[in-house]
């Protein structure tokens, strides 16, 4: 695959290593093989967007998730693609406020509908949409849609309203795109206390956490011992695109099928069209 896209939520961004070293062992060593030239990654901390952008990274990545390790985000969305890109402003992920988006299969179809969606847009989103970025324009039209159903800025609050108006505003994107949307798109947003993914044409594939064991510390002197720690109480969803599911404690989220996860951090889909 050319493009990969992937969130992560989580309750306690102290174990976000925790979580992401038992992906990493279950994607094995080399996640496939794929090396990724660039890498885009955005994260909410402490009520800031962060992002760390690299259009060409040198030599490539093998593993996008080894990088997020140090995150201290209950939020993180990220894009890894095979090509090399021409500037950081056209590498999703994109932002507005502190919401961010990724998306993976666009076609030069979809892309050559921008300047249609971004005309479309009432004025103050206009102004903020990066005039090289044709991704943007599919992510300021949800956002104009988030604003029109009042759920933007009760999203962290009222998910399933803010995941309704993101299924919604894809409806309209695939009617007006004429099934453009519908070859090869699937599609991440973040925001505080949110993580919304929706495909169209291909499975993703998700892993949730209710509990989780953080290995043991490292013994400081001889006859030392150290245990596990359990941490019954955390919560935590990685979704990702790929080829297959990675193991089995992956699910999978059908083309058609947008998921979110509740106030009370259980998983919810809903359909996307119709």
């Amino acid at each position: 695959m050319s493009q990969q896209i992937f969130g992560f939520f989580n309750n306690d961004d102290s174990l976000t290593s925790v979580a992401l070293s038992q992906v990493r062992a279950e994607l094995g060593e080399d996640s496939g093989g794929e090396h990724w030239n660039g890498l885009g990654i955005g994260w909410i901390q402490e009520g800031r967007v962060l992002e760390r952008k690299n259009p060409r990274v040198t030599g490539g990545v093998l593993e996008p998730l080894g990088l997020l390790s140090d995150l201290r985000s209950r939020e993180i969305i990220g894009f890894a693609t095979e090509a090399i890109g021409a500037s950081s402003a056209e590498l999703p992920p994109h932002r507005f406020r502190k919401w961010l988006y990724v998306e993976e299969g666009a076609t030069e179809e979809l892309d050559a509908l921008g300047a249609q969606m971004i005309d479309a847009l009432p004025d103050f989103l206009q102004r903020n949409v990066p005039g090289s970025a044709a991704t943007a324009a599919r992510f300021f039209t949800l956002l104009h849609e988030l604003f029109d159903q009042d759920a933007f800025h009760a999203a962290s609050h009222r998910r399933a309203s803010a995941a309704a108006a993101i299924a919604s505003g894809l409806e309209k994107l695939a009617r007006s795109t004429e099934g453009a949307l519908e070859r090869g798109y699937a599609s991440m947003v973040a925001t505080e206390r949110l993580l919304v993914a929706a495909t169209l044409d291909r499975p993703l594939f998700y892993r949730v956490w209710k509990g989780i064991q953080a290995p043991a510390d490292k013994p400081l002197f001889a006859g030392h011992r150290t245990r596990p720690v359990e941490h019954p109480h955390y919560r935590a969803l990685l979704v990702m695109s790929g080829e297959n599911a990675p193991g089995e404690q992956w699910q999978t989220l059908q083309p058609g099928e947008l998921l979110w996860l509740d106030d009370g951090w259980e998983v919810k889909t809903r359909s996307i069209l119709g």
